[in-house]
């Protein structure tokens, strides 16, 4: 097999670009404010590159979700207002800061790219044991820029919320929580074991469709049902070995064959290490070395041809 392994650096530089072609750019220039900067409309100024392209480079921690927007100016009431077919929330653009250095999709000024890609994700809860808000079950997160009533779940059956939807790609990591209703107070307090640092939910989005597993609300049980199973790779396909003494996690994966891209996540929903492995044979045997890695939850996550298999893992 054919090996290729990354750690994460400390920051990447991350280019962001707009088209300002048709737009009567301001005297004061023209910016990017969001969560790269705290949403200063002055900090970060573009450059003209000719032919109506402007440009700029900031260096940002991997993982990180990223809303941002352009103005054409330095103050609010100049910034775009961008369909949401491309955005979240308010008009506001988003974005996964990757493990490696990137180049945004060049977008116009007020616009979406021509081709907005997408991933299909579905979410499920069981509410089984909870009493359903007369205001409806929702599902908020990154994708809706944690709005906990827009994105309402339909009832299924047996206790069982569903809610599918189209994910912007360039968000890699979906965070999300559930919400016996439709406001902030009445969310799931998802237990250690199943949450990042910032008390949420999140999947790693390596598939174009994704159907995450169903979750009892505000635990980390899972409920296992005819749609996962046929989706996602039987959970013991995929296993795993830590030894502490000598700091390396083993890991044995059937049922494979040709290219396997593994990624190892931290609590805060980070790609902290990946590899590609290319077998020749229907199984993986891969070693990770975890002598400089923090102690804390991590998952670890194989997306085969076949499907995905996630398991955490506790690093003590």
């Amino acid at each position: 097999m054919v090996l290729f392994a990354a750690i994460l650096p400390a920051q990447v530089d991350i280019t962001f670009r707009v088209d300002m072609s048709g737009v009567t750019v301001s005297a004061d220039g023209v910016h990017v404010a969001g969560d790269l900067n705290g949403w200063s409309t002055t900090n970060n100024p573009l450059t003209d590159q000719g032919n109506g392209i402007y440009m700029t480079t900031v260096s940002l921690d991997p993982g990180r979700d990223i809303q941002y927007k352009y103005l054409n100016g330095n103050a609010w009431g100049n910034e775009e207002a961008a369909p949401a077919n491309c955005t979240v929330g308010g008009n506001n653009r988003i974005f996964t800061v990757p493990t490696m250095s990137d180049t945004l999709d060049l977008v116009p000024f007020n616009g979406c790219p021509q081709l907005v890609k997408k991933r299909r994700v579905t979410f499920r809860v069981d509410m089984s044991a909870e009493t359903p808000s007369a205001d409806g079950v929702h599902v908020a997160g990154n994708f809706v820029a944690w709005d906990p009533g827009v994105a309402m779940m339909t009832d299924v059956g047996n206790g069982i919320y569903e809610y599918e939807t189209d994910v912007l790609a360039s968000i890699l990591t979906v965070q999300y929580k559930y919400v016996n209703g439709n406001a902030w107070g009445n969310e799931e307090s998802i237990p250690e074991g199943c949450k990042n640092g910032d008390n949420n939910r999140f999947e790693a989005l390596m598939m174009d469709t994704v159907v995450l597993p169903i979750y009892r609300f505000a635990t980390c049980d899972s409920v296992a049902s005819a749609t996962s199973i046929a989706r996602q790779l039987a959970p013991e396909s995929l296993h795993i070995v830590i030894d502490p003494a000598s700091k390396t996690l083993d890991l044995h994966i059937a049922g494979s064959l040709g290219k396997t891209n593994l990624r190892v996540f931290d609590i805060q929903g980070r790609v902290f290490a990946q590899q590609t492995v290319i077998a020749t044979e229907r199984e993986i045997d891969h070693q990770f070395q975890m002598a400089n890695w923090a102690p804390g939850i991590y998952v670890i996550q194989a997306e085969t041809s076949q499907g995905q298999v996630s398991k955490r893992f506790v690093l003590r």
